[in-house]
């Protein structure tokens, strides 16, 4: 990350210049841009194939879950509904690959919740205490030894996982990120980050904000934000959940998917499954939610989907298992047999829906 440090100071001019605030630049301070020779490319690459030795990837199990594989200089993505788990999956998977990469280090920058909460789920994942346990420090919810898992989790990341503290700007984390060495920067949530230029047009501030992350990623860390849907981006994304066909508008779900997609690698969507309960009483202890994490770009990569389950007890998501099944596809320009989205929304069986009759079927 040396390297890294020393790239990014020499960009810092380009990046005020341009990034910062775009269309002002004028060009005559900025620094000339790198050129590679075809040449020096297809020896890197010629040498790393004779050492046999591939790029570098971060993976929450040794099967990553559908698309979901991170690499540097990457951006990816994750949307959803409102409250639906995308915070809690982007912890849960960071707190999975810091175990499973002793090296890794991750810096969490979220204007979107606190610092605080945000250990809270980490430690509810780590420890097995109930999250609404450690919300209200119940003592009777948990024991001497489950304290001493959660000092022993804490011990495990503490060196090589930070927090930057709300408020902060993009430029703000990006420094933070290069004199911590991040290999991930995680940012929660995009809409709700600001720029230095103090842009009131919320179109504008995104697709600035998507250059700040990019210039990021161009670092070295790969960078991973949470982002918002429209509302009708919602009612279409709930009408494909586990849907296996690509479509082109899948992308137009986020709120400025314009701005968004222009500059993403990856970009997932996490939905619940029709007829799932997504909210509960305060009383009421709460059932494992089935979920799909729905990849809808993808540069380099097959576009897959994962099954998941999500505890919100623990807040952690699994892989979950689904029976093979193939639905009968429906004739072209004619609706499956019982097929409305509002039945598929209520949990009903539909021919080429989501069924619980022993398992879950895939949507063509």
């Amino acid at each position: 990350m040396n390297e890294d440090r020393s790239r990014l100071d020499e960009a810092d001019e380009w990046y005020a210049d341009v990034v910062a605030t775009p269309g002002s630049g004028t060009g005559v301070n900025r620094p000339r841009p790198r050129v590679t020779t075809f040449g020096d490319a297809l020896a890197s690459l010629l040498n790393n194939l004779e050492r046999g030795e591939p790029p570098v990837e971060w993976t929450p199990d040794e099967k990553p879950w559908a698309s979901l594989a991170f690499r540097p200089g990457e951006i990816h993505v994750l949307g959803g509904p409102p409250a639906e788990g995308k915070t809690s999956l982007a912890l849960n998977v960071l707190d999975r690959m810091l175990v499973r990469y002793p090296e890794l280090r991750v810096l969490i920058a979220s204007n979107e919740m606190s610092t605080a909460t945000m250990n809270e789920r980490l430690i509810s994942m780590r420890s097995g205490i109930a999250y609404r346990a450690l919300r209200r420090r119940d003592e009777r919810a948990y024991t001497a030894a489950d304290l001493d898992r959660v000092k022993t989790a804490g011990a495990a990341m503490s060196s090589r996982l930070a927090f930057v503290e709300r408020p902060f700007t993009i430029e703000q984390a990006r420094d933070v990120a290069a004199d911590f060495n991040a290999d991930i920067v995680f940012v929660d949530y995009l809409q709700g980050t600001g720029m230095i230029d103090g842009s009131r047009d919320a179109q504008q501030r995104v697709a600035a904000t998507m250059r700040a992350l990019r210039a990021l990623a161009d670092t070295g860390p790969c960078v991973i934000t949470t982002a918002a849907m429209s509302r009708s981006g919602i009612a279409r994304a709930q009408d494909r959940v586990g849907k296996t066909d690509v479509n082109a508008l899948d992308m137009g779900v986020f709120l400025h998917g314009s701005e968004i997609e222009h500059e993403v690698n990856v970009a997932h969507l996490l939905l619940a499954e029709p007829g799932s309960k997504v909210a509960m009483g305060p009383d009421e202890e709460g059932e494992p939610l089935k979920m799909w994490l729905q990849c809808v770009k993808a540069r380099d990569l097959m576009k897959a989907m994962a099954p998941l389950l999500f505890d919100g007890r623990t807040q952690k998501f699994t892989l979950r298992d689904i029976a093979p099944s193939v639905a009968k596809p429906s004739t072209p320009g004619q609706p499956a047999p019982n097929g409305s989205a509002r039945q598929a929304r209520r949990g009903k069986s539909v021919a080429n829906g989501n069924r619980d009759d022993g398992g879950t079927r895939w949507l063509s």
